[in-house]
């Protein structure tokens, strides 16, 4: 693999379903549970404004690309075309259907699921950077 690789992030479809998902399944649970209806209610509110939130985030990614360096590093590039240097974090999850990057730079963690379809294209270059740098580690 030849780098810097340059990853376009995009909206994922698969991460939004999963998300609408589980939110209407903890929704069926909470109409099933025995509380008074005016508590069904407010959690009912609170779940669709927490669906709203969430389906947001997952439209707009935080970052509008991520560049993978061959010194581990992983410049972000969000979309005002500012960028920042980050690290990956040991607990990063890789999956063959996800993801789970988490990053540490100055302004903190941040976690990024990402799904085949939230990357365009280069889901298997990511995995297998992120292999090539645990080995090296």
């Amino acid at each position: 693999m030849r780098l810097p690789v340059t990853l376009r992030l995009q909206s994922s479809r698969r991460l939004a379903a999963a998300l609408a998902l589980a939110h209407a399944a903890a929704l069926g649970g909470l109409m099933a549970a025995g509380i008074p209806v005016a508590a069904k209610l407010m959690a009912a509110a609170a779940l669709a404004g927490s669906l709203s939130f969430w389906l947001r985030r997952v439209r707009s990614p935080l970052f509008a690309a991520l560049t993978l360096r061959a010194d581990g590093q992983v410049e972000a590039s969000r979309h005002d075309g500012s960028s920042t240097a980050l690290q990956v974090l040991s607990d990063t999850t890789v999956l063959p259907w996800l993801v789970v990057l988490r990053l540490r730079g100055d302004d903190g963690v941040v976690a990024l699921a990402l799904p085949p379809d939230a990357l365009d294209g280069g889901h298997r270059e990511l995995r297998l950077w992120l292999r090539r740098k645990a080995s090296a580690a």
